[in-house]
Protein backbone atom coordinates (compact mmCIF):
# COMPACT_ATOMS: atom_id res chain seq x y z
CA UNK A 1 0.00 0.00 0.00
CA UNK A 2 1.20 3.52 -0.77
CA UNK A 3 2.67 5.32 2.29
CA UNK A 4 0.34 7.78 3.97
CA UNK A 5 0.97 11.50 4.35
CA UNK A 6 2.02 13.07 7.62
CA UNK A 7 -0.22 15.60 9.40
CA UNK A 8 1.80 18.53 8.11
CA UNK A 9 0.32 18.11 4.63
CA UNK A 10 -2.70 20.18 3.71
CA UNK A 11 -6.18 18.71 3.68
CA UNK A 12 -6.33 19.15 -0.11
CA UNK A 13 -3.00 17.34 -0.65
CA UNK A 14 -4.14 14.41 1.46
CA UNK A 15 -7.45 14.23 -0.39
CA UNK A 16 -5.62 14.13 -3.74
CA UNK A 17 -3.50 11.23 -2.53
CA UNK A 18 -6.50 9.33 -1.19
CA UNK A 19 -8.49 9.94 -4.36
CA UNK A 20 -5.98 7.90 -6.35
CA UNK A 21 -6.31 4.84 -4.14
CA UNK A 22 -8.57 1.96 -5.04
CA UNK A 23 -11.89 1.63 -3.25
CA UNK A 24 -10.84 -1.85 -2.10
CA UNK A 25 -8.43 -0.15 0.31
CA UNK A 26 -11.13 2.09 1.75
CA UNK A 27 -11.31 0.49 5.21
CA UNK A 28 -7.56 0.40 5.81
CA UNK A 29 -6.99 3.89 4.49
CA UNK A 30 -9.88 5.33 6.45
CA UNK A 31 -8.61 3.64 9.62
CA UNK A 32 -5.18 5.18 9.20
CA UNK A 33 -6.67 8.54 8.39
CA UNK A 34 -9.02 8.53 11.38
CA UNK A 35 -6.20 7.55 13.73
CA UNK A 36 -3.70 10.13 12.51
CA UNK A 37 -4.32 13.05 10.19
CA UNK A 38 -8.12 13.18 10.38
CA UNK A 39 -8.33 14.38 13.97
CA UNK A 40 -5.95 17.26 13.34
CA UNK A 41 -8.60 19.07 11.27
CA UNK A 42 -11.58 21.06 12.42
CA UNK A 43 -15.05 19.60 12.11
CA UNK A 44 -15.90 21.33 8.83
CA UNK A 45 -12.75 19.98 7.17
CA UNK A 46 -13.55 16.52 8.47
CA UNK A 47 -17.04 16.76 6.99
CA UNK A 48 -15.64 17.90 3.65
CA UNK A 49 -13.14 15.07 3.46
CA UNK A 50 -15.65 12.38 4.31
CA UNK A 51 -18.36 13.59 1.96
CA UNK A 52 -16.05 14.23 -1.00
CA UNK A 53 -14.11 10.99 -0.71
CA UNK A 54 -17.23 8.96 -0.09
CA UNK A 55 -19.20 10.47 -2.96
CA UNK A 56 -16.28 10.17 -5.38
CA UNK A 57 -15.42 6.54 -4.69
CA UNK A 58 -18.67 4.75 -4.01
CA UNK A 59 -21.41 6.07 -6.33
CA UNK A 60 -23.70 5.48 -3.40
CA UNK A 61 -26.98 6.07 -5.22
CA UNK A 62 -26.39 2.87 -7.18
CA UNK A 63 -26.30 0.59 -4.12
CA UNK A 64 -27.96 -0.07 -0.78
CA UNK A 65 -27.10 2.55 1.83
CA UNK A 66 -28.09 4.12 5.11
CA UNK A 67 -28.93 7.71 5.90
CA UNK A 68 -28.73 9.70 9.11
CA UNK A 69 -32.45 10.68 8.98
CA UNK A 70 -32.06 13.09 11.90
CA UNK A 71 -33.63 16.20 10.41
CA UNK A 72 -37.01 17.53 11.51
CA UNK A 73 -36.99 15.67 14.84
CA UNK A 74 -37.76 17.29 18.16
CA UNK A 75 -34.73 17.52 20.45
CA UNK A 76 -35.99 14.68 22.63
CA UNK A 77 -36.59 12.34 19.68
CA UNK A 78 -33.27 13.43 18.15
CA UNK A 79 -31.50 12.36 21.33
CA UNK A 80 -33.33 9.03 21.46
CA UNK A 81 -32.53 8.32 17.81
CA UNK A 82 -28.84 9.18 18.15
CA UNK A 83 -28.48 7.09 21.30
CA UNK A 84 -30.05 4.09 19.59
CA UNK A 85 -27.61 4.39 16.68
CA UNK A 86 -24.66 4.76 19.05
CA UNK A 87 -25.76 1.66 20.96
CA UNK A 88 -25.78 -0.30 17.70
CA UNK A 89 -22.35 0.98 16.67
CA UNK A 90 -20.60 0.54 20.01
CA UNK A 91 -18.30 -2.47 19.63
CA UNK A 92 -19.73 -3.23 16.16
CA UNK A 93 -17.05 -5.25 14.37
CA UNK A 94 -18.40 -4.18 10.99
CA UNK A 95 -17.36 -0.61 11.71
CA UNK A 96 -14.25 -0.72 13.90
CA UNK A 97 -12.83 2.76 13.23
CA UNK A 98 -15.59 5.31 13.47
CA UNK A 99 -14.43 8.86 12.70
CA UNK A 100 -15.79 9.84 16.13
CA UNK A 101 -15.84 7.34 19.02
CA UNK A 102 -19.32 6.54 20.29
CA UNK A 103 -18.26 7.67 23.78
CA UNK A 104 -17.32 11.11 22.43
CA UNK A 105 -20.65 11.53 20.65
CA UNK A 106 -22.52 10.21 23.68
CA UNK A 107 -20.87 12.92 25.81
CA UNK A 108 -22.11 15.52 23.32
CA UNK A 109 -25.59 14.00 23.42
CA UNK A 110 -25.67 14.12 27.21
CA UNK A 111 -24.60 17.77 27.12
CA UNK A 112 -27.39 18.41 24.62
CA UNK A 113 -29.90 16.67 26.90
CA UNK A 114 -28.91 18.79 29.89
CA UNK A 115 -29.14 22.00 27.89
CA UNK A 116 -32.55 21.03 26.53
CA UNK A 117 -33.72 20.15 30.02
CA UNK A 118 -32.83 23.66 31.15
CA UNK A 119 -34.59 25.21 28.17
CA UNK A 120 -37.74 23.19 28.81
CA UNK A 121 -37.62 24.35 32.43
CA UNK A 122 -37.77 27.93 31.21
CA UNK A 123 -34.12 28.93 31.00
CA UNK A 124 -34.27 30.50 27.53
CA UNK A 125 -30.70 31.77 27.76
CA UNK A 126 -29.51 28.26 26.89
CA UNK A 127 -31.46 27.98 23.63
CA UNK A 128 -28.51 29.07 21.49
CA UNK A 129 -26.07 26.75 23.29
CA UNK A 130 -28.51 23.86 22.94
CA UNK A 131 -29.02 24.46 19.21
CA UNK A 132 -25.28 24.76 18.60
CA UNK A 133 -24.66 21.48 20.43
CA UNK A 134 -27.35 19.78 18.35
CA UNK A 135 -25.62 20.96 15.16
CA UNK A 136 -22.34 19.46 16.36
CA UNK A 137 -23.98 16.11 17.14
CA UNK A 138 -25.75 16.13 13.79
CA UNK A 139 -22.50 16.82 11.93
CA UNK A 140 -20.72 14.00 13.71
CA UNK A 141 -23.54 11.57 13.02
CA UNK A 142 -23.54 12.58 9.34
CA UNK A 143 -19.81 11.83 9.23
CA UNK A 144 -20.35 8.48 10.89
CA UNK A 145 -23.14 7.66 8.40
CA UNK A 146 -20.77 8.43 5.53
CA UNK A 147 -18.13 6.17 7.05
CA UNK A 148 -20.67 3.36 7.54
CA UNK A 149 -21.73 3.60 3.90
CA UNK A 150 -18.11 3.69 2.76
CA UNK A 151 -17.07 0.63 4.72
CA UNK A 152 -20.20 -1.44 4.04
CA UNK A 153 -20.07 -0.67 0.30
CA UNK A 154 -23.69 -1.64 -0.21
CA UNK A 155 -23.64 -4.79 1.94
CA UNK A 156 -27.13 -4.86 3.49
CA UNK A 157 -26.13 -7.29 6.24
CA UNK A 158 -23.53 -4.83 7.53
CA UNK A 159 -25.65 -1.73 6.96
CA UNK A 160 -28.57 -3.10 8.95
CA UNK A 161 -26.37 -3.53 12.04
CA UNK A 162 -25.54 0.19 12.13
CA UNK A 163 -28.80 1.46 13.60
CA UNK A 164 -29.21 4.04 10.84
CA UNK A 165 -32.21 4.10 8.54
CA UNK A 166 -31.69 1.58 5.74
CA UNK A 167 -32.37 2.70 2.17
CA UNK A 168 -32.70 0.08 -0.55
CA UNK A 169 -30.97 0.85 -3.83
CA UNK A 170 -33.28 1.84 -6.68
CA UNK A 171 -33.94 -0.86 -9.23
CA UNK A 172 -31.67 -0.41 -12.21
CA UNK A 173 -33.57 0.87 -15.23
CA UNK A 174 -33.53 -0.96 -18.52
CA UNK A 175 -33.45 0.53 -21.99
CA UNK A 176 -36.84 1.51 -23.35
CA UNK A 177 -38.41 -0.82 -25.87
CA UNK A 178 -37.88 -0.07 -29.53
CA UNK A 179 -40.62 1.66 -31.53
CA UNK A 180 -42.26 -0.85 -33.82
CA UNK A 181 -44.32 1.40 -36.09
CA UNK A 182 -43.71 4.79 -37.68
CA UNK A 183 -45.57 6.61 -40.44
CA UNK A 184 -45.63 10.07 -41.94
CA UNK A 185 -47.81 12.04 -44.37
CA UNK A 186 -47.85 15.49 -45.94
CA UNK A 187 -50.41 17.90 -44.50
CA UNK A 188 -51.45 21.52 -44.96
CA UNK A 189 -49.97 24.05 -45.07
CA UNK A 190 -47.37 23.44 -47.80
CA UNK A 191 -44.08 22.13 -46.44
CA UNK A 192 -45.58 20.38 -43.42
CA UNK A 193 -45.50 16.70 -42.48
CA UNK A 194 -47.10 14.82 -39.61
CA UNK A 195 -45.14 11.91 -38.16
CA UNK A 196 -46.79 9.25 -35.96
CA UNK A 197 -45.23 6.31 -34.13
CA UNK A 198 -46.12 3.59 -31.66
CA UNK A 199 -45.47 4.01 -27.94
CA UNK A 200 -42.43 2.63 -26.15
CA UNK A 201 -42.44 1.21 -22.65
CA UNK A 202 -40.13 2.66 -19.98
CA UNK A 203 -39.38 5.80 -22.02
CA UNK A 204 -38.92 9.26 -20.60
CA UNK A 205 -39.17 10.95 -23.98
CA UNK A 206 -38.77 10.39 -27.74
CA UNK A 207 -36.05 11.63 -30.05
CA UNK A 208 -37.21 12.37 -33.60
CA UNK A 209 -34.68 12.75 -36.41
CA UNK A 210 -34.97 13.52 -40.13
CA UNK A 211 -32.79 13.53 -43.20
CA UNK A 212 -33.35 15.07 -46.61
CA UNK A 213 -32.77 12.67 -49.48
CA UNK A 214 -31.64 9.08 -49.32
CA UNK A 215 -28.00 10.05 -48.73
CA UNK A 216 -28.62 12.99 -46.40
CA UNK A 217 -27.33 13.32 -42.85
CA UNK A 218 -29.59 12.57 -39.90
CA UNK A 219 -30.36 15.60 -37.73
CA UNK A 220 -32.49 16.08 -34.65
CA UNK A 221 -35.96 17.51 -35.15
CA UNK A 222 -37.27 17.56 -31.58
CA UNK A 223 -37.46 15.70 -28.27
CA UNK A 224 -41.00 15.18 -27.03
CA UNK A 225 -43.16 12.97 -24.85
CA UNK A 226 -46.12 12.42 -27.19
CA UNK A 227 -46.19 9.93 -30.08
CA UNK A 228 -46.63 12.36 -32.94
CA UNK A 229 -45.04 15.52 -34.27
CA UNK A 230 -45.82 18.08 -36.96
CA UNK A 231 -42.68 19.14 -38.82
CA UNK A 232 -42.97 22.34 -40.85
CA UNK A 233 -40.71 24.45 -43.02
CA UNK A 234 -39.78 21.60 -45.37
CA UNK A 235 -38.96 22.17 -49.04
CA UNK A 236 -41.59 21.39 -51.68
CA UNK A 237 -41.10 18.06 -53.51
CA UNK A 238 -38.17 16.95 -51.37
CA UNK A 239 -37.94 13.37 -50.15
CA UNK A 240 -37.72 13.53 -46.35
CA UNK A 241 -36.98 10.51 -44.15
CA UNK A 242 -37.87 10.17 -40.45
CA UNK A 243 -36.86 7.85 -37.63
CA UNK A 244 -37.51 7.92 -33.89
CA UNK A 245 -35.98 6.38 -30.76
CA UNK A 246 -37.09 6.20 -27.13
CA UNK A 247 -34.85 7.54 -24.38
CA UNK A 248 -34.66 7.12 -20.59
CA UNK A 249 -32.02 7.27 -17.88
CA UNK A 250 -30.53 3.95 -18.99
CA UNK A 251 -29.91 5.14 -22.54
CA UNK A 252 -31.49 5.15 -25.97
CA UNK A 253 -33.45 2.37 -27.65
CA UNK A 254 -32.78 1.00 -31.10
CA UNK A 255 -33.97 3.30 -33.87
CA UNK A 256 -37.31 2.66 -35.47
CA UNK A 257 -37.68 1.75 -39.11
CA UNK A 258 -37.39 4.69 -41.50
CA UNK A 259 -40.51 6.38 -42.90
CA UNK A 260 -40.35 8.53 -46.05
CA UNK A 261 -42.64 11.22 -47.46
CA UNK A 262 -42.55 13.55 -50.47
CA UNK A 263 -43.23 17.09 -49.28
CA UNK A 264 -46.18 18.78 -51.01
Amino acid sequence: MRPFSCPSHSHEQIFIQLESLKTAHFLNIFSIYCNSVFKNYDLNSQMRFIQNFYNLKLYINMQDKIKAALNDLSVSFFILRVRYILSMLAGNSNFPNLPFPTTEVEADVEALRLLDEQVVAGNRINVKSRDEKRVIVHQKMTAIAAYVNGVAMGNPSALETSGFEFVKAPTARTLPTAITKISCRAIAPVGSVKVNWSASKERDYYLLEKRVGELGTWEEVETLTKTNCIVSGLTFKQDVYFRVAAVNGAGISAWSDVAMVVVV
